[in-house]
Formats: structure tokens, sequence, C-alpha cells
């Protein structure tokens, strides 16, 4: 079997968050979210290449109209999905996240264990809210 070239290639599907978390660098950057046709362009680009894909630069993947196509041209073209998200989204996308395109891997980014102004309508430490993986344990 040939060797891979990269480990993992990261592709920013979106330059957007729904947070403005301290630790993230600002960006003037105009807001923009590839379109699947360009998706499927680089993933059939970049499939020579590697195997894995993160699906995470600057923007928060689940906030991506889209990412249901998306995670299913990267499982066509075999490539393994990393994710990384602020978990806001999770309760409104888990489902998706769990059906048979799902990522290889999720990883959470938190900003704190502490309540946090960055995130709008939530008061309570990350860590003390009611859980947000209801799938993801069974």
């Amino acid at each position: 079997m040939k060797k891979k070239r990269f480990q993992k290639i990261y592709i920013e599907i979106i330059n957007r968050c729904n947070l403005s978390c301290s630790f993230c660098p600002t960006s003037d950057r105009p807001a923009r979210m590839m379109s699947v046709d360009e998706f499927a362009k680089i993933a059939a680009q970049v499939t020579p290449f590697t195997d894995y894909i993160c699906l995470h630069v600057k923007g928060e993947p689940l906030m991506h109209p889209w990412l249901g196509d998306i995670l299913a041209i990267a499982h066509q073209n075999g490539l393994k999905v990393n994710l990384t998200t602020n978990a806001v989204l999770l309760p409104e996308k888990h489902q998706l996240l769990l059906g048979e395109t799902a990522p290889r891997q999720i990883s959470l980014s938190l900003h704190s264990l502490m309540p946090i102004p960055c995130i709008p309508g939530i008061s309570a430490p990350i860590f003390r809210m009611p859980l947000i993986l209801p799938g993801l344990l069974q």
C-alpha cells in the first residue's frame, strides 16, 4: 500500500463562528462558506495525498448549512473526517454527526471550565451544563 504524503489536511469550510472567544484571533476577511461543489473538487484533489481531513481552521463547521453533504462527499472519497467544534450546536446537530457519514473524530474546543461571556445565554460553567452529547455516550 502506498503511503500518503500528508498525515492530514485542514480544510476551512466556513470562516465564521458563533462565539467570540478571546483565544481565537480576529480576522478582517469577509464571512464565507465553501460551496458543496468547491468541497467536492477539493476532496477529489486531496484524496491522493491523505486519508484524513480536518474540518476546522477559523470557523465553526457545525454552522455550515450543507455539512451533511460535505460529510457524504468526504465519505465517498474515502476521507476520514476529524471535526473540531465549540459544542454549542451539538444538541441540534448530533443526529447528523452520528449518521452513516459520521466524522471519525469530534474534538471539543472549550474556552474555559468557568462561566464565560462569549457564549450568549449560557451562564453556567460548560462542564455543569446539561449533557449535550446524548447519543454519543450510548
